[in-house]
Protein backbone atom coordinates (compact mmCIF):
# COMPACT_ATOMS: atom_id res chain seq x y z
CA UNK A 1 0.00 0.00 0.00
CA UNK A 2 0.75 3.78 -0.63
CA UNK A 3 0.88 6.59 2.16
CA UNK A 4 0.13 9.28 -0.98
CA UNK A 5 -0.42 10.27 -4.78
CA UNK A 6 2.08 10.82 -6.91
CA UNK A 7 1.91 14.89 -8.81
CA UNK A 8 1.94 14.22 -12.49
CA UNK A 9 4.37 15.19 -14.10
CA UNK A 10 5.15 18.63 -16.62
CA UNK A 11 3.82 17.81 -19.74
CA UNK A 12 1.46 15.36 -18.23
CA UNK A 13 -1.72 15.63 -17.02
CA UNK A 14 -4.26 13.81 -14.52
CA UNK A 15 -7.76 14.41 -15.26
CA UNK A 16 -9.79 12.37 -13.15
CA UNK A 17 -9.73 11.00 -9.27
CA UNK A 18 -8.41 7.70 -8.15
CA UNK A 19 -6.31 7.36 -11.77
CA UNK A 20 -3.16 4.64 -11.68
CA UNK A 21 -1.40 6.65 -14.61
CA UNK A 22 -0.83 10.11 -15.76
CA UNK A 23 -1.56 11.15 -19.27
CA UNK A 24 1.08 12.52 -21.78
CA UNK A 25 -0.62 16.09 -23.43
CA UNK A 26 -1.40 15.94 -26.82
CA UNK A 27 0.20 17.48 -29.98
CA UNK A 28 -0.94 21.28 -30.14
CA UNK A 29 -0.96 21.02 -25.94
CA UNK A 30 1.27 22.19 -23.31
CA UNK A 31 1.92 21.67 -19.64
CA UNK A 32 5.21 23.09 -17.92
CA UNK A 33 3.90 22.55 -14.51
CA UNK A 34 3.49 19.20 -12.49
CA UNK A 35 0.53 17.84 -11.04
CA UNK A 36 -1.92 19.31 -13.20
CA UNK A 37 -5.58 18.05 -14.44
CA UNK A 38 -5.22 19.67 -17.84
CA UNK A 39 -3.32 20.56 -20.28
CA UNK A 40 -3.19 24.23 -22.08
CA UNK A 41 -3.31 24.68 -25.99
CA UNK A 42 -1.09 26.62 -27.92
CA UNK A 43 -1.61 30.12 -28.02
CA UNK A 44 -2.33 32.10 -31.70
CA UNK A 45 1.26 32.39 -33.11
CA UNK A 46 2.68 29.72 -31.00
CA UNK A 47 2.12 25.51 -31.97
CA UNK A 48 3.10 22.25 -30.34
CA UNK A 49 4.49 19.80 -32.32
CA UNK A 50 5.21 16.84 -30.11
CA UNK A 51 3.37 15.15 -27.43
CA UNK A 52 4.55 15.67 -23.25
CA UNK A 53 5.36 18.98 -24.26
CA UNK A 54 6.25 21.15 -21.45
CA UNK A 55 6.14 24.80 -23.58
CA UNK A 56 4.65 25.91 -26.49
CA UNK A 57 7.14 27.33 -29.40
CA UNK A 58 6.77 30.81 -30.96
CA UNK A 59 6.50 30.75 -35.03
CA UNK A 60 9.39 31.75 -36.75
CA UNK A 61 9.21 34.94 -39.09
CA UNK A 62 7.70 33.85 -42.12
CA UNK A 63 4.96 31.57 -40.16
CA UNK A 64 1.58 32.37 -38.24
CA UNK A 65 -0.81 30.73 -36.79
CA UNK A 66 -4.34 32.11 -36.14
CA UNK A 67 -5.66 29.36 -34.00
CA UNK A 68 -4.80 27.91 -30.43
CA UNK A 69 -3.80 24.25 -29.93
CA UNK A 70 -2.29 23.80 -33.11
CA UNK A 71 0.84 21.89 -33.88
CA UNK A 72 2.14 23.34 -36.47
CA UNK A 73 2.48 27.26 -38.57
CA UNK A 74 0.90 28.17 -41.30
CA UNK A 75 3.67 29.57 -43.71
CA UNK A 76 2.90 32.75 -45.05
CA UNK A 77 0.94 33.06 -48.48
CA UNK A 78 2.52 34.57 -51.86
CA UNK A 79 1.32 38.26 -51.84
CA UNK A 80 2.18 38.05 -48.47
CA UNK A 81 4.65 38.28 -45.44
CA UNK A 82 5.48 37.70 -41.75
CA UNK A 83 8.06 40.28 -40.24
CA UNK A 84 8.19 38.89 -36.64
CA UNK A 85 8.22 35.89 -34.72
CA UNK A 86 4.95 34.38 -32.57
CA UNK A 87 2.50 36.14 -35.56
CA UNK A 88 -1.09 34.97 -35.15
CA UNK A 89 -1.68 36.40 -38.48
CA UNK A 90 0.73 37.60 -41.94
CA UNK A 91 0.76 40.62 -43.60
CA UNK A 92 -0.93 41.29 -47.04
CA UNK A 93 1.34 43.29 -49.95
CA UNK A 94 -0.12 46.82 -49.93
CA UNK A 95 -1.72 48.11 -53.26
CA UNK A 96 0.80 48.68 -55.90
CA UNK A 97 3.14 45.81 -55.16
CA UNK A 98 3.06 42.10 -54.78
CA UNK A 99 5.00 38.88 -53.70
CA UNK A 100 5.64 36.14 -55.95
CA UNK A 101 6.98 33.71 -53.26
CA UNK A 102 5.66 32.14 -49.77
CA UNK A 103 7.86 32.42 -46.24
CA UNK A 104 8.55 35.95 -47.06
CA UNK A 105 9.53 37.64 -43.62
CA UNK A 106 9.57 41.28 -44.97
CA UNK A 107 7.94 44.11 -46.22
CA UNK A 108 10.31 43.84 -48.91
CA UNK A 109 9.76 41.04 -50.26
CA UNK A 110 6.75 43.04 -51.84
CA UNK A 111 8.19 44.27 -55.20
CA UNK A 112 6.52 47.80 -56.31
CA UNK A 113 4.95 47.33 -59.45
CA UNK A 114 6.94 47.93 -62.67
CA UNK A 115 6.01 50.41 -65.38
CA UNK A 116 3.19 49.52 -67.49
CA UNK A 117 1.82 47.23 -64.99
CA UNK A 118 -0.83 47.61 -61.56
CA UNK A 119 -1.54 45.88 -58.43
CA UNK A 120 -4.96 46.33 -58.15
CA UNK A 121 -5.44 44.62 -54.91
CA UNK A 122 -3.91 43.69 -51.25
CA UNK A 123 -1.84 40.72 -51.22
CA UNK A 124 -1.38 39.72 -54.52
CA UNK A 125 1.29 37.57 -55.82
CA UNK A 126 1.72 39.16 -59.62
CA UNK A 127 1.57 42.31 -61.38
CA UNK A 128 -1.48 42.45 -63.85
CA UNK A 129 0.12 44.47 -67.15
CA UNK A 130 -2.15 47.77 -68.41
CA UNK A 131 -4.33 46.78 -71.02
CA UNK A 132 -5.07 48.56 -74.52
CA UNK A 133 -5.80 52.05 -74.06
CA UNK A 134 -4.30 52.60 -70.68
CA UNK A 135 -0.62 53.39 -69.58
CA UNK A 136 1.24 53.72 -66.31
CA UNK A 137 4.73 55.45 -66.40
CA UNK A 138 5.43 55.08 -62.83
CA UNK A 139 6.00 51.74 -60.52
CA UNK A 140 4.49 51.36 -57.62
CA UNK A 141 0.84 52.09 -59.02
CA UNK A 142 -2.58 50.52 -58.03
CA UNK A 143 -4.05 51.62 -61.55
CA UNK A 144 -3.38 52.59 -65.17
CA UNK A 145 -4.24 55.71 -67.00
CA UNK A 146 -6.50 55.86 -69.95
CA UNK A 147 -5.63 57.20 -72.98
CA UNK A 148 -6.53 61.42 -73.00
CA UNK A 149 -9.18 62.16 -75.37
CA UNK A 150 -6.09 63.22 -78.39
CA UNK A 151 -4.44 60.18 -77.31
CA UNK A 152 -3.86 56.58 -78.08
CA UNK A 153 -2.29 53.62 -76.80
CA UNK A 154 -1.98 50.57 -79.07
CA UNK A 155 -0.83 47.87 -77.31
CA UNK A 156 -0.36 46.64 -73.29
CA UNK A 157 2.50 47.30 -71.02
CA UNK A 158 2.30 50.62 -72.26
CA UNK A 159 4.67 53.59 -69.97
CA UNK A 160 3.23 56.21 -72.20
CA UNK A 161 0.09 57.39 -74.73
CA UNK A 162 1.04 58.42 -78.08
CA UNK A 163 -0.72 61.55 -79.66
CA UNK A 164 -2.91 61.79 -82.86
CA UNK A 165 -0.63 63.29 -85.47
CA UNK A 166 -2.45 65.76 -87.93
CA UNK A 167 -4.89 64.69 -90.26
CA UNK A 168 -6.37 62.60 -86.91
CA UNK A 169 -8.43 62.78 -84.39
CA UNK A 170 -9.65 61.32 -81.00
CA UNK A 171 -12.57 62.54 -79.09
CA UNK A 172 -12.88 59.84 -76.15
CA UNK A 173 -10.69 58.55 -73.23
CA UNK A 174 -8.79 55.13 -73.50
CA UNK A 175 -8.52 53.65 -77.00
CA UNK A 176 -6.46 52.21 -79.64
CA UNK A 177 -6.17 54.19 -82.20
CA UNK A 178 -7.15 57.42 -83.76
CA UNK A 179 -9.94 58.54 -86.29
CA UNK A 180 -8.95 59.91 -89.25
CA UNK A 181 -10.12 63.21 -90.31
CA UNK A 182 -13.55 62.89 -92.15
CA UNK A 183 -14.03 63.95 -95.60
CA UNK A 184 -15.24 67.65 -95.34
CA UNK A 185 -12.93 68.36 -92.78
CA UNK A 186 -9.35 68.49 -91.75
CA UNK A 187 -7.25 68.11 -88.71
CA UNK A 188 -3.96 70.80 -88.56
CA UNK A 189 -2.86 69.81 -84.80
CA UNK A 190 -1.54 66.91 -82.85
CA UNK A 191 -3.42 65.63 -79.99
CA UNK A 192 -6.59 66.74 -81.67
CA UNK A 193 -10.08 65.75 -80.20
CA UNK A 194 -11.84 67.02 -82.97
CA UNK A 195 -12.18 67.53 -86.71
CA UNK A 196 -12.62 71.13 -88.13
CA UNK A 197 -15.48 71.18 -90.79
CA UNK A 198 -14.42 72.85 -94.07
CA UNK A 199 -16.71 76.38 -94.45
CA UNK A 200 -19.59 76.76 -96.27
CA UNK A 201 -18.37 77.55 -99.80
CA UNK A 202 -15.98 74.57 -99.65
CA UNK A 203 -15.73 70.89 -99.79
CA UNK A 204 -13.14 68.36 -99.23
CA UNK A 205 -13.35 64.84 -100.97
CA UNK A 206 -10.36 63.79 -99.36
CA UNK A 207 -10.16 62.25 -95.53
CA UNK A 208 -6.98 62.36 -93.38
CA UNK A 209 -6.66 66.56 -94.45
CA UNK A 210 -4.01 68.22 -91.69
CA UNK A 211 -4.52 71.33 -93.65
CA UNK A 212 -7.17 74.09 -94.62
CA UNK A 213 -5.81 74.20 -97.80
CA UNK A 214 -7.53 71.04 -98.07
CA UNK A 215 -10.97 72.85 -98.40
CA UNK A 216 -11.17 73.48 -101.85
CA UNK A 217 -13.46 76.04 -102.96
CA UNK A 218 -16.65 75.73 -104.49
CA UNK A 219 -16.06 76.07 -108.27
CA UNK A 220 -18.78 78.41 -110.43
CA UNK A 221 -21.31 76.81 -111.46
CA UNK A 222 -21.49 74.87 -108.27
CA UNK A 223 -21.82 75.62 -104.46
CA UNK A 224 -21.97 74.28 -101.02
CA UNK A 225 -24.43 75.39 -98.43
CA UNK A 226 -23.54 73.61 -95.23
CA UNK A 227 -20.00 73.28 -93.42
CA UNK A 228 -18.47 69.77 -93.51
CA UNK A 229 -19.09 69.23 -97.10
CA UNK A 230 -17.16 66.63 -99.15
CA UNK A 231 -18.62 67.21 -102.63
CA UNK A 232 -19.87 70.31 -104.04
CA UNK A 233 -23.25 70.57 -105.44
CA UNK A 234 -24.38 72.24 -108.78
CA UNK A 235 -26.54 74.74 -109.22
CA UNK A 236 -30.02 73.72 -110.62
CA UNK A 237 -31.64 74.45 -113.81
CA UNK A 238 -32.99 78.35 -113.65
CA UNK A 239 -29.70 79.17 -111.45
CA UNK A 240 -26.04 80.08 -111.85
CA UNK A 241 -23.49 80.81 -110.05
CA UNK A 242 -20.38 83.30 -111.85
CA UNK A 243 -18.35 83.12 -108.84
CA UNK A 244 -16.27 80.04 -106.82
CA UNK A 245 -16.35 79.72 -103.34
CA UNK A 246 -19.79 80.45 -102.80
CA UNK A 247 -22.59 78.86 -100.36
CA UNK A 248 -25.45 79.35 -102.68
CA UNK A 249 -26.33 80.06 -106.18
CA UNK A 250 -28.32 83.01 -108.23
CA UNK A 251 -31.73 82.84 -109.05
CA UNK A 252 -32.14 83.75 -113.06
CA UNK A 253 -33.32 87.27 -113.50
CA UNK A 254 -37.00 87.75 -114.91
CA UNK A 255 -36.14 88.60 -118.74
CA UNK A 256 -33.08 85.43 -118.37
CA UNK A 257 -33.21 81.71 -118.29
CA UNK A 258 -30.46 79.19 -117.38
CA UNK A 259 -31.49 76.03 -119.40
CA UNK A 260 -28.35 73.48 -118.25
CA UNK A 261 -27.09 72.20 -114.28
CA UNK A 262 -23.48 73.81 -112.89
CA UNK A 263 -23.97 77.44 -115.29
CA UNK A 264 -21.84 80.00 -114.21
CA UNK A 265 -23.86 82.69 -115.89
CA UNK A 266 -27.78 83.42 -117.36
CA UNK A 267 -28.69 84.03 -121.43
CA UNK A 268 -31.03 86.74 -121.48
CA UNK A 269 -34.38 85.89 -123.48
CA UNK A 270 -34.11 86.44 -127.42
CA UNK A 271 -36.23 89.13 -129.32
CA UNK A 272 -39.87 87.29 -130.44
CA UNK A 273 -39.43 85.68 -126.57
CA UNK A 274 -40.11 87.17 -122.71
CA UNK A 275 -40.37 85.68 -119.23
CA UNK A 276 -42.29 87.33 -116.40
CA UNK A 277 -40.44 84.94 -113.70
CA UNK A 278 -37.38 84.50 -111.43
CA UNK A 279 -35.41 81.41 -111.66
CA UNK A 280 -36.80 79.97 -115.30
CA UNK A 281 -35.21 77.36 -117.52
CA UNK A 282 -36.95 78.59 -120.35
CA UNK A 283 -38.29 81.95 -122.06
CA UNK A 284 -41.67 82.40 -123.66
CA UNK A 285 -42.82 82.65 -127.07
CA UNK A 286 -44.62 86.16 -127.61
CA UNK A 287 -48.43 85.59 -128.19
CA UNK A 288 -50.47 86.12 -131.00
CA UNK A 289 -51.34 89.36 -130.83
CA UNK A 290 -48.05 90.43 -129.69
CA UNK A 291 -44.24 91.06 -130.15
CA UNK A 292 -41.29 91.36 -128.55
CA UNK A 293 -38.47 93.20 -130.10
CA UNK A 294 -35.54 93.89 -127.42
CA UNK A 295 -33.45 91.22 -125.88
CA UNK A 296 -33.57 90.17 -122.20
CA UNK A 297 -37.56 91.42 -121.82
CA UNK A 298 -39.46 90.20 -119.01
CA UNK A 299 -42.88 91.07 -120.94
CA UNK A 300 -44.33 91.08 -124.69
CA UNK A 301 -46.07 94.54 -126.18
CA UNK A 302 -49.61 94.25 -127.57
CA UNK A 303 -49.84 95.27 -130.85
CA UNK A 304 -52.09 98.27 -130.67
CA UNK A 305 -55.98 98.89 -131.94
CA UNK A 306 -56.36 98.60 -135.63
CA UNK A 307 -53.44 95.97 -135.84
CA UNK A 308 -53.76 92.14 -135.49
CA UNK A 309 -50.69 89.49 -135.55
CA UNK A 310 -51.47 86.09 -135.95
CA UNK A 311 -48.21 85.04 -134.88
CA UNK A 312 -46.45 84.32 -131.93
CA UNK A 313 -42.40 84.28 -131.64
CA UNK A 314 -42.63 88.02 -133.20
CA UNK A 315 -39.90 90.26 -132.82
CA UNK A 316 -40.68 93.58 -134.17
CA UNK A 317 -43.61 96.22 -134.46
CA UNK A 318 -43.87 95.41 -138.03
CA UNK A 319 -45.28 92.33 -136.93
CA UNK A 320 -48.54 93.98 -136.33
CA UNK A 321 -50.79 94.32 -139.52
CA UNK A 322 -52.94 96.86 -140.62
CA UNK A 323 -56.62 95.83 -140.58
CA UNK A 324 -57.67 95.61 -144.26
CA UNK A 325 -60.52 97.59 -146.02
CA UNK A 326 -63.57 96.66 -144.53
CA UNK A 327 -62.05 94.91 -141.45
CA UNK A 328 -61.13 96.50 -138.29
CA UNK A 329 -59.97 95.75 -134.88
CA UNK A 330 -61.17 97.58 -131.81
CA UNK A 331 -59.09 95.91 -128.92
CA UNK A 332 -55.03 95.72 -128.81
CA UNK A 333 -53.43 92.40 -128.81
CA UNK A 334 -55.62 91.38 -131.25
CA UNK A 335 -54.54 87.96 -133.43
CA UNK A 336 -57.33 88.55 -135.99
CA UNK A 337 -59.36 91.49 -137.70
CA UNK A 338 -63.28 91.49 -137.54
CA UNK A 339 -65.14 92.14 -140.83
CA UNK A 340 -67.58 95.44 -140.72
CA UNK A 341 -71.28 94.46 -139.59
CA UNK A 342 -73.82 94.82 -142.65
CA UNK A 343 -74.78 98.62 -142.87
CA UNK A 344 -71.38 99.76 -142.13
CA UNK A 345 -67.56 99.82 -143.75
CA UNK A 346 -64.20 100.92 -143.48
CA UNK A 347 -62.21 102.28 -145.98
CA UNK A 348 -59.01 103.24 -145.35
CA UNK A 349 -58.16 105.53 -148.01
CA UNK A 350 -60.29 107.72 -146.41
CA UNK A 351 -58.25 110.08 -144.63
CA UNK A 352 -61.21 112.04 -143.01
CA UNK A 353 -62.63 108.92 -141.16
CA UNK A 354 -61.49 107.24 -138.04
CA UNK A 355 -58.59 104.51 -138.18
CA UNK A 356 -59.43 100.94 -139.03
CA UNK A 357 -60.28 100.15 -135.40
CA UNK A 358 -64.42 100.42 -136.09
CA UNK A 359 -66.28 100.20 -138.96
CA UNK A 360 -68.74 103.19 -140.47
CA UNK A 361 -72.43 103.63 -140.91
CA UNK A 362 -73.69 103.90 -144.14
CA UNK A 363 -74.81 107.36 -144.95
CA UNK A 364 -78.34 107.86 -145.62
Amino acid sequence: GQSSCIDSSAGHYVPNSGSSYEYSCNYGEYQPNTGQSSCIDSSPGYYVDTMTSIQQYECEMGYYQPYHGQSFCYISDPGYYVDSTASSNQTACSLGSYNPDNGSTSSTACVLASAGHYVGDYGQFNQTVCDYGTYQPSTGSHICIQASPGYYVPYNASVLQFECSIGTFQPYNGTTFCYEASPGYYVDQPASEIQIACPAGTYNPSNRSYSFDDCLDATPGNYTNDVGMSYQISCSLGTYQPSSGQNNCLDADSGYFVNSYASISQTPCEKGTFQPNFSQDFCYYADVGHYVDIIGSFSQTPCLPGTYNPNSGSATADTCIDAQPGFYTNNSAMCYQTACQPGTYQDITDTTVTAQFECIDESV
